[in-house]
């Protein structure tokens, strides 16, 4: 199996400084090293190459040792008998992995630049696909426990206090049931709160707190419908957890699955601040927009003026910009500004998505059931008390 004239070799048995010289030949189920003189012969098994090393000018075969001492190789010329063996050696390994191991270390720069080009996007798309998709393998309770412990912690910290209008409550929840649920996944409450805020939130889980302030600016229970579909479209696409875990990254997802649910939670109760807290539900511009188009879908579907959204959107956006052009006059203009931009700024009402709201709006306008509140509403809205 061997071409002795092409065989040259030097074997080093790790003790002596000089080699010596002879040739390598082949076998089936190792190699044997004979010196020039014919003397000496040296055999060793497959099983005893511990690595092949590649080199300019050579090839060595690192040989297996009891001392670590101690280090024997054989330096072979010939590239077509260094083929010849690592075939068999291979062949011989007892693991996959083993031969995986030795070939990636083998590999020169120009074969690992351009496997890195395709393994490295490869497993980075990977990476962002199992990111963005995570949320899938949370449970649906998990949002209820999120949503619950966060509105404690807003309801406590920002001292709100509900409103005691019960007409005004009951008009609210009239609103709520019109609007379709996604096979009521999730158990919806709100919360109205005595404050000058103009703002909503939809916290994981079905909560919901919406400022009193807020519904005194809308003109119509149908105002009020656009801005309760759209926080129910974040709660049931569960944008919420989602941005929790792009927030966090992917240890709050190992603390839900390997700390324990409960201690999956202590991540956020780390970010004990209200402002930390909120902005977690500071949604992305996707989000917006994939809340948005869902809201539409449902008010359609529930009977419910869907311009009501639109128009809600263009006052909050022409009511800043006029205020935001006398701020500087007034005290009161300015205070104003910040109430009026709470809802803005977590609910941008950029023109692109007034825009798209626009362009979402069926041409024909579809069959509409008025709520039974609709003539009532300019009182009713402006009542937080009995």
């Amino acid at each position: 199996m061997d071409n002795t004239e092409n065989n040259q070799a030097h074997y080093y048995d790790g003790q002596t400084v000089s080699p010596e010289k002879g040739v390598l030949r082949v076998d089936f189920d190792g190699i044997k090293f004979i010196s020039d003189d014919l003397i000496k012969e040296y055999i060793f098994k497959f099983e005893e190459i511990e690595n092949i090393v590649q080199y300019p000018d050579s090839c060595h075969i690192e040989l297996m040792t009891e001392s670590l001492s101690v280090s024997k190789k054989i330096k072979i010329y010939n590239a077509e008998l260094k083929k010849q063996i690592e075939t068999l050696w291979l062949k011989n390994k007892q693991s996959g992995k083993e031969k995986i191991a030795y070939k990636l270390h083998n590999l020169n720069f120009k074969k690992i630049f351009l496997i890195s080009l395709i393994v490295i996007p490869a497993f980075s798309a990977s990476i962002l696909f199992l990111f963005f998709n995570a949320f899938r393998i949370i449970p649906k309770s998990y949002d209820v426990y999120i949503g619950n412990s966060v509105y404690e912690k807003i309801v406590t910290q920002l001292r709100l206090k509900e409103c005691q209008n019960t007409e005004l409550k009951e008009a609210v929840y009239d609103i709520l049931k019109r609007i379709p649920k996604d096979q009521d996944i999730f158990q919806y409450s709100i919360l109205i709160a005595d404050s000058d805020m103009v703002n909503a939130l939809a916290l994981p889980g079905g909560k919901m707190i919406v400022f009193h302030e807020l519904i005194e600016k809308s003109d119509s229970p149908e105002e009020l419908a656009g801005v309760l579909a759209h926080e129910i479209s974040h709660i049931e696409k569960r944008h919420g957890v989602q941005q929790m875990i792009r927030t966090l990254g992917f240890s709050f997802l190992v603390s839900i699955f390997i700390g324990g649910f409960a201690e999956g939670f202590e991540t956020i109760e780390t970010a004990a601040e209200i402002g930390a807290t909120l902005l977690f539900f500071k949604y992305s511009r996707n989000f917006e927009e994939e809340a948005d188009k869902t809201a539409l879908q449902k008010l359609i579907k529930g009977h419910i003026n869907p311009e009501g959204f639109l128009l809600f959107f263009e006052k909050l956006d022409k009511l800043e910009k006029e205020t935001l052009e006398k701020i500087a006059d007034t005290e009161e203009d300015k205070e104003t500004f910040y109430r009026v931009s709470d809802w803005i700024s977590t609910h941008p009402a950029s023109k692109d998505r007034i825009k798209n709201i626009k362009s979402a709006l069926p041409s024909e306008k579809p069959a509409n059931m008025p709520f039974s509140s609709a003539n009532s509403w300019s009182a009713l809205k402006l009542k937080c008390k009995e």
